[in-house]
């Protein structure tokens, strides 16, 4: 979270150099525990749209 003083925003942005793919990092609410918190079904449903945007649909299925 964005009050975690072992994972600042600008540490957590290097972890762009450690994928060859697209990278996004957000600041939540929250500190080193956020996922404890309020934020964390938000972040679920974010993260599960963005998987099923990148996850291609098996042939003969249509949305």
């Amino acid at each position: 979270g964005a009050a975690d003083p072992l994972a600042q925003p600008r540490a957590m942005a290097r972890w762009r150099l450690w994928t060859t793919g697209r990278f996004t990092a957000r600041t939540v609410p929250g500190d080193h525990f956020f996922v404890r918190g309020p934020e964390l079904p938000r972040l679920v449903g974010r993260a599960a749209r963005v998987v099923r945007r990148l996850t291609p649909e098996p042939a003969g299925v249509s949305s």
